[in-house]
């Protein structure tokens, strides 16, 4: 009898993908392609959250208002799939102050969307998320300007990158993997406290600059799988965090 060698069947060739958890399911929408959204897939890593549960993108333009769009676009497909759990429960955008002339047109699109029931969440940093990486380091409160050709952000980075030379003996580097590991070093309460305590005192001075709501997104992140998430929307669109 003639051996014939067993090949696997298309069903043991397909690859199963990750699970959606008994958890939300969450979209952040990202402004750049590099540093945020790298931070972000290695948060889900890290604190081992599914991919199925949380998405991260970068792929859209490089302005606020691109970032609502693709936010609304990709939510707005979620709703129209016949499996009931792709529906995407929070969605979050992440955007830079900057030097952007759409930031408000932006926020209003959010705020106009979330009235009409989208569960659509604004998540801004002054003057760039790097911002979010200095308070690891510093509760730094002194405006963040543009100098010559460097714009605000520029400068955040720069100031950022003394931090980063001194902490890890390298240069800070925006398309740099596994940031989040990396800063998990420093303990979580530091730039939780100094990112919200800059976030008052901006507010307090009705100015934004600088200030990040970077850390009410992590908090709810990293609480994601183990407690029912609540989020308050204040009037000046800060999103605030309560575990329950």
């Amino acid at each position: 009898m003639v051996n014939q060698s067993r090949r696997p069947t298309n069903r043991s060739l397909v690859r199963k993908g990750p699970k959606v958890e008994d958890y939300d399911r969450v979209l952040i929408v990202c402004e750049d392609s590099k540093s945020s959204p790298k931070y972000f897939e290695d948060l889900i890593r890290s604190e081992r959250l599914s991919s199925a549960n949380v998405r991260v993108t970068g792929d859209c333009g490089s302005d606020p208002m691109s970032v609502v769009d693709k936010a609304i676009e990709i939510y707005e497909e979620s709703l129209n799939e016949t499996n009931l759990a792709a529906k995407y429960d929070q969605v979050f955008c992440l955007v830079d102050r900057d030097k952007h002339p759409n930031f408000s047109s932006a926020l209003n699109k959010v705020n106009q969307y979330r009235n009409n029931g989208y569960p659509i969440h604004w998540v801004a940093s002054d003057p760039c998320f790097e911002y979010w990486y200095l308070c690891h380091f510093t509760q730094y409160t002194k405006e963040i300007v543009s100098t010559g050709n460097n714009s605000s952000g520029d400068n955040c980075v720069k100031l950022l990158n003394i931090e980063w030379k001194k902490a890890f003996n390298e240069n800070y580097d925006k398309g740099k993997s596994k940031s989040y590991e990396l800063l998990k070093n420093i303990d979580i309460k530091i730039p939780l406290a100094n990112s919200q305590n800059t976030l008052k005192i901006a507010i307090s001075n009705g100015v934004t600059n600088p200030s990040t709501q970077v850390h009410e997104l992590i908090k709810y992140l990293i609480h994601l799988k183990t407690e029912t998430p609540k989020i308050i929307i204040y009037p000046n669109n800060s999103i605030y965090f309560i575990a329950q």
